[in-house]
This record gives C-alpha cells, sequence and structure tokens, in this order.
C-alpha cells in the first residue's frame, strides 16, 4: 500500500510544502545529513524557494549544501513516500541525482503522528504541529564529526535557525512536519464574576479561511495542587465560550481532537497572571573603586559601579494577596519538596562531620562503571586508600595531584610513598597517578569524574567535612571535562607521577 493511499487527508489540508534539506557533496557522493518538510495549510499563499547555495570544507574537496525546495505537497509527500518505502532518494528538483542510500527506522510507524510543540528546528510562535520522523540507523561517525566542526557549524546553524550540534540526534533524519490544517490559534483566558467572584475560562477559537470546525472537540481540565478538579468535552460549535468554575482557577490545559485527522492541539497545564509585582532598580550615580595591588603599594586597576535606587509596584493587587490562600500555601510546600529532592541528588553539605563525608564520597566512587578521575591538588598515600581503592578494581581510575604537596609537608617521600603503594595495588586495580607541576596547580578546586558525571568541591578531600563543605554535581560536566583534557595533553602543566618522582630525585642529588 503506498503513502499516498493513507494521505488523502493531508493532500486535502495541504497544497504547498517546503523541502529544507543538508547533504554533503564528495567525490561524486552525496549523503544526505539534515531535511524537513513543512506541509503549509491551504490558506498559506506559495512559500519563497530559496535556492541551492554551498560551503566549502576547509582542506578537503568536500562542500555542504542547503536548499529549500517549493513545490506542491503531493510531490515532496511522494518524494517522501519513495524514501518510508526503502527507495533511494533523489534530488528531483535538479536532475534526478541520487543520494547515498541509508536505513532509516520511523518514529511513529506511520501513518500514526506525533503531535509536538518544541521541535528546535521551528520558531517558537508556531505551537504544536503533527510531525513524523524517519531516523538514520547508523549515520557515518566522520561525517558526524565534520559537521560538529564550529566553522561548518556556524554554516548550518545559519541555514536552519538552530544548532544541529547542540542536536546531534537529528544528523541523518528526515522530519515531516505537518502545521495545524483547521486552527490558526485558540485562545484562554480568565474572567471573574462580579456577583460571585468566582473564576472562569474564556475561549476563543480562530478558524483558519473557509474551513469548517463544527466536528472538533476540546477537552478542558483543571488542575489544582492536590489533584484534578474537572474533564469537560466541548464540542467547538461557537467560536468564544466560557467555561464556568467554582470558587478560583488554579491550572488548567486543553487539546483538540478532530475525528478525522487525531490530535491537532495540546496545551499543557498552566496557571494565569493574577497580580504582578515589579522591582525597578534606578540607576542614580556612580560609584568609583580602585582595586590595590597585592603589596598595597599601588593601584591595580579603576572600575566604576552603579548606585540604585529601588521602588516596587504591584499590578492586580486585590485583598487576596495580601493574605496568602490555600493554593499558595500549598504550591510553596510542592516547590520546597521538589527543591530538597533535585538537592538530594545534585549537591550534599557537610559540617563537622567527616565521616560522613568520607562514606558519601566512596559511596559515589563505588558506583564507577568505566572510570574514575580524582583532581585534588594535596592527595596522597593516604587518600589512595581512604577514598579511591573503594572503587571497583575493574574501572580504570586516574588520580591527579600536584608538586605541593609532594614537595611540602613533613614527609619528604610523599610522591615515593604514593608510587609504591600504586605499584603493590596494580595487581587488583587500574589506577595511575598525574603530578600538576607549578607553584600554582592549573585545577584549584577538587573534581571527582564518575563516568559522564563530575561533581565538584571547594575542599581537599583529606579533610573533607571538618568544616562546612559542600560537594555538588555539575550541571554542565563536559565544559570541565574539556578542560581536564586541554591540562592532561600539556607537557608544561602536568606529567605522570613516576616521571615526577624521577625527575625529582635527579634534581635533588
Amino acid at each position: 500500500m503506498s503513502f499516498l493511499t493513507n494521505s488523502n487527508m493531508l493532500l486535502e489540508d495541504y497544497h504547498y510544502a517546503a523541502l529544507n534539506i543538508l547533504w554533503l557533496y564528495d567525490n561524486g557522493k552525496r549523503t544526505l545529513i539534515f531535511a524537513f518538510i513543512e506541509l503549509f495549510p491551504n490558506e498559506y499563499p506559495k512559500p519563497i524557494n530559496i535556492q541551492e547555495n554551498s560551503h566549502s570544507i576547509k582542506k578537503t574537496k568536500q562542500r555542504l549544501f542547503f536548499a529549500r525546495v517549493i513545490d506542491t505537497a503531493e510531490n515532496i509527500l511522494n518524494w517522501y513516500s519513495n524514501i518510508l518505502l526503502g527507495n533511494i532518494p533523489h534530488m528531483f528538483w535538479q536532475n534526478n541525482e541520487p543520494f547515498e542510500l541509508i536505513n532509516y527506522e520511523q518514529e511513529p510507524i506511520y501513518p500514526n503522528f506525533l503531535l509536538s510543540d518544541n521541535l528546535p528546528f521551528l520558531q517558537d510562535f508556531v505551537g504544536c504541529v503533527r510531525c513524523h520522523f524517519l531516523f538514520e540507523k547508523n549515520f557515518p561517525e566522520e561525517i558526524r564529526q565534520l559537521c560538529l566542526d564550529e566553522e561548518n557549524v556556524k554554516w548550518i546553524n545559519d541555514k536552519f535557525k538552530f544548532n544541529l550540534s547542540l542536536y546531534y540526534e537529528y544528523l541523518g533524519a528526515i522530519c515531516m512536519v505537518a502545521y495545524n490544517p483547521l486552527l490558526r490559534r485558540v485562545s484562554a483566558k480568565l474572567t471573574t464574576n462580579t456577583n460571585t467572584k468566582s473564576e472562569s475560562v474564556a475561549f476563543e477559537i480562530e478558524p483558519r479561511c473557509n474551513m469548517d470546525i463544527s466536528d472538533l472537540k476540546l477537552l478542558y481540565i483543571e488542575k489544582r495542587n492536590l489533584g484534578y478538579k474537572c474533564f469537560k468535552e466541548i464540542s467547538l460549535n461557537n467560536l468564544y465560550f466560557i467555561v464556568d468554575n467554582t470558587g478560583e482557577v488554579e491550572s488548567i490545559g486543553y487539546a483538540v481532537t478532530c475525528p478525522k485527522r487525531g490530535l491537532l492541539l495540546w496545551e499543557g497545564f498552566h496557571g494565569f497572571m493574577k497580580s504582578l509585582s515589579l522591582n525597578m532598580n534606578i540607576v542614580t550615580g556612580t560609584n568609583k573603586i580602585n582595586v590595590p595591588t597585592k603589596n598595597y603599594d599601588g593601584i591595580e586597576e579603576t572600575y566604576e559601579t552603579s548606585r540604585h535606587s529601588s521602588e516596587t509596584i504591584t499590578i492586580g493587587e486585590n485583598n487576596k494577596t495580601k493574605t496568602e490562600t490555600l493554593s499558595i500555601k500549598l504550591l510553596k510546600s510542592k516547590r520546597t519538596r521538589e527543591q530538597k529532592n533535585v538537592a538530594q541528588n545534585t549537591q550534599k553539605l557537610f559540617y563537622e562531620n567527616p565521616k560522613e563525608a568520607t562514606l558519601f564520597i566512596r559511596g559515589i566512587i563505588a558506583k564507577a562503571q568505566t572510570r574514575i578521575t580524582i583532581i585534588d591538588p594535596y592527595i596522597t598515600a593516604r587518600e589512595l586508600f581512604k577514598f579511591v581503592l573503594s572503587v571497583n578494581p575493574t574501572v580504570k581510575t586516574t588520580i591527579v595531584t600536584s608538586s605541593l604537596v609532594l614537595k611540602g609537608g613533613k614527609n619528604k617521600n610523599q610522591a615515593q610513598i604514593l608510587l609504591t603503594n600504586i605499584d603493590n595495588v596494580s595487581k587488583n586495580y587500574q589506577i595511575e597517578a598525574m603530578v600538576m607541576l607549578g607553584k600554582e596547580p592549573a585545577f584549584h578546586d577538587r573534581f571527582i569524574f564518575i563516568d559522564d558525571e563530575v561533581w565538584v568541591c571547594g575542599n581537599s578531600l583529606s579533610d573533607i567535612g571538618k568544616r562546612a563543605s559542600i560537594l555538588i554535581k555539575s550541571s554542565a560536566p563536559k565544559e570541565i571535562q574539556n578542560i581536564y583534557y586541554s591540562i592532561i595533553n600539556d607537557e608544561q602543566k602536568i606529567t605522570t607521577l613516576k616521571e615526577w618522582v624521577e625527575n625529582h630525585e635527579a634534581t635533588n642529588r
């Protein structure tokens, strides 16, 4: 059965379509990198075509090409149909040149569609769209890396208006997007009955030109802090209607369904702005600040700061805002619990409890599956036994210490002791040690890499928990790992423990 046999409804709803397509040309071969199809409702005029343009990839003969092809929805759906059926895609708009054959998997299985409002390659104002995806099963790794090159990413971003390097799951993918064929807009506004003081929700429906929406239904749900209050199904026979309520409205969600097309729109649960407080800082002047040098014998730099006066303006204030309503109290309690739950998984605070800190660090280290890296300028053999040996023996472990602790302290043989103990446990553990060089090691804070996670601590592991100290799981571990790899590959900043010991002994003979 052909694609179009199941797509008669699409052809009724959409006349024009656009194919936005990016491909790589390399020695006569064309590899499709990313494409998305836009199906435009019948009321849309014919969109603007963007002619093919290209970008040379430095130091190669390869080129990236981009085109925005405008054609009838039928022709572009036929192109998508052939790919869906496993055929080789062709450049139907230009000499019918072929692309490389790619194996795709569908999401979801056609003729089902997804409804989405967060596709990164569409503008935010578009709202909900129905969509269907073809994802490439084995996209070539060398082309993936090429597409992530900074210069190439910049050119690609300019064409698609989104950062493909942040959404690399779309590399090799094709997405078909069908804009809402029947509705331009659905808006919901809060209204208040002046007599009963009860709040209701007023809906305004704006259909597309010459479209009959009488068979559409709006599904309305009200959500309160302790549960769901009501569920209503409303036929869209009227373009304006009010959903009555008793008391205050907290948050609502609604969907629009069609018996032929399925789910057309979904608006997630949201509340209404009932009052607004504006805190305004007004600049009234500047202050001049002189920063002294380290020896306080001169001025290192001078900068200016602004002086401010503040004012608060409240819009929509009423008697209810002067005291907390039950709804606000419940919402605050819920948010407090959520914050605590997030904190339990992303940070741990210790104070005058070094034993708890030690057990916690051993616990997270023991969860590692593939690799551990511990960066601490003051780590020694004591920390090797206190923490590092709690790791699974099959996990590759790297200790990063510094010259500061190996040269100083009461025990001048710290480096040799650490090296000897690592050698002693090498039969059972995969542990290596690195030494940061210089009086100011490249890392100041302490970091624990556990697989792809990174925990950060300002306090040395040697006495963590004695004073107030905190371990925080980084929300951007990749950035920290990138700095680490740049340091680990710099011979001026770091060396192996074995090499450090040999050089140190040679200089002290």
